[in-house]
């Protein structure tokens, strides 16, 4: 049963991926939120999310089991050096149990898979991210210049014969960009 599910949700993927292509729909743009920005003794801690990601033709692609990920990639700059950090979302809708499996990524760090119930609670877990960043020895007096990206990943749709479909037309290939700097 569910092999065939699977197979029809496949379909209804690369119907629904036609149709979007052919009419060109535009959306509000997906913008990154004010940052809130906590700065400890050798650590800085920012919390933002991302507004209007998940337009309607996105849900249903996710509602037909297809996983899907959005990262977060993560610039700290001072004068003499520059840190990189990447945080990865990823849901999954189980359609035989009709729940929602999220899971997040932040290097080797991976957190255990949450079972939301509903579509609204697994676009929240999609869109918030938390940002911690060791700094060792901590910069003292100086300026760090934050830069962060979001993007989406591509899927691949077996429909297509397994070729990859960029998911970043869904925010009409621009790059929610956030770019800010922490005086200590």
């Amino acid at each position: 049963m569910e092999i065939l599910l699977q197979f029809l949700a496949t379909k209804a993927v690369a119907a629904l991926i036609g149709v979007v292509a052919l009419l060109g729909v535009k959306k509000a743009d997906v913008v990154l939120s004010k940052p809130e920005v906590k700065i400890l003794y050798d650590s800085i801690h920012i919390n933002t999310s991302l507004k209007n990601s998940f337009p309607e033709e996105l849900e249903k692609i996710i509602l037909s089991g297809t996983p899907v990920t959005i990262r977060l990639k993560i610039s700290y700059s001072t004068k003499d050096t520059t840190l990189n950090q990447e945080i990865s979302h990823r849901i999954k809708y189980d359609l035989a149990s009709k729940t929602f499996l999220f899971v997040s990524f932040c290097g080797e760090s991976i957190t255990s898979p949450i079972k939301l119930k509903d579509i609204d609670s697994a676009k929240k877990s999609m869109n918030k991210f938390n940002v911690g960043v060791g700094l060792n020895p901590a910069p003292t007096g100086k300026e760090i210049t934050v830069i962060m990206r979001a993007i989406i990943d591509p899927i691949k749709i077996g429909a297509i014969g397994n070729k990859d479909f960029e998911l970043m037309a869904f925010w009409d290939y621009h790059t929610p960009t956030l770019k800010f700097v922490i005086k200590q």
